[in-house]
């Protein structure tokens, strides 16, 4: 029995160190050029690490060797997991990156980065199962044979404000809707859009964490469906107007297009570090918002229902 658990054990030994095995060859031309910053840099700030696995980080460069940023550049480390690793403040480090809108999301297990010193400034340069002090001053010399004029501390970089920007240009469109209603008395469309929004804020910021897994669907689109009922009768009773079919048809399917495009955005707003691109996304979005016109259908000729039954009485 004994001899049975051993041989499990070693297994598992063998798998962990496998699966934590990322080998880091000597720098050449090809991995040179698989990043578009390269710098030399002490961390500055850092948060400890979330319930997601990431931790904020702040690094000040000490010597650029490739592409252009500012003194200090920030971004979100993978600490979670056994393979991957935290940072502290007072480590230098030698970080391969290609940053995304100026900040470095792409650190882990496996990233080229290496750590030069630890927090109490002990370089391990040298040490025993590291980085040799040849090896080390190779790199340098071969990062340094490579640098170019165009690499340079700059004070400013455009990419950090495209995120912001993409903010102002996401709340000039609603305000756009907005002024585009009240000026041709577009009442549906305005109630669609401020109803749309207000649910996908309120999902992600109620539900979107404390929803039971596994995930129920059922409960889902009960939840949509009470949600575009309410809605529905919110906005008759409100502007007084008829109910026409294919009113509601169309104000419940903008309401619900428009609740799902808030809940992406306040998904993508919030825990952007964390998201991995799918190159299905728009398809899966289009049929998401497909499937809207079936819960749109649903409600509104639950409401023309309903409105043929209070005629009838």
């Amino acid at each position: 029995m004994k001899k049975i658990l051993f041989v499990c054990f070693f297994i598992l030994q063998i798998k962990n160190a496998y699966g934590c095995s990322c080998s880091r060859d000597q720098i050449n031309q090809e991995e040179y050029d698989k990043y578009t910053l390269i710098f030399l840099g002490k961390i500055i700030q850092v948060e400890d690490c979330d319930n997601e696995g990431y931790q904020e980080f702040t690094f000040e460069i000490e010597e650029l060797f490739k592409g252009q940023t500012t003194t200090f550049v920030s971004g979100f480390n993978n600490c979670g997991g056994v393979c991957n690793y935290g940072y502290k403040i007072g480590q230098k480090w030698l970080v391969f990156s290609n940053p995304e809108y100026g900040l470095i999301n792409d650190q882990h297990a496996c990233n080229a980065s290496l750590i030069v010193a630890h927090e109490e400034n002990e370089t391990l340069i040298g040490k025993d199962d590291y980085l040799s002090l040849k090896d080390w001053e190779f790199e340098i010399t071969f990062l340094n044979s490579r640098k170019t004029k165009d690499v340079k501390i700059v004070s400013f970089q455009f990419v950090q404000v495209i995120p912001i920007l993409k903010e102002v240009i996401i709340l000039g469109f609603f305000f756009f809707i907005f002024f585009f209603s009240i000026k041709f008395k577009l009442k549906l469309v305005l109630y669609s859009f401020g109803f749309g929004s207000i649910a996908g804020v309120s999902y992600y910021s109620v539900l979107i964490s404390n929803f039971p897994e596994p995930i129920n669907y059922v409960l889902i689109i009960s939840l949509i469906m009470l949600f575009l009922l309410i809605a529905s009768a919110i906005y008759y009773i409100g502007t007084k107007e008829k109910l026409i079919f294919k009113t509601s048809l169309i104000f419940n399917f903008i309401t619900y297009a428009t609740f799902i495009i808030t809940t992406i955005f306040m998904i993508v707003l919030n825990r952007h570090q964390s998201i991995t691109y799918n190159t299905s996304f728009f398809t899966i979005l289009l049929m998401v918002l497909g499937v809207g016109i079936f819960f749109s259908l649903f409600v509104s000729s639950f409401v023309e229902l309903f409105k043929r039954i209070k005629q009838h009485n």
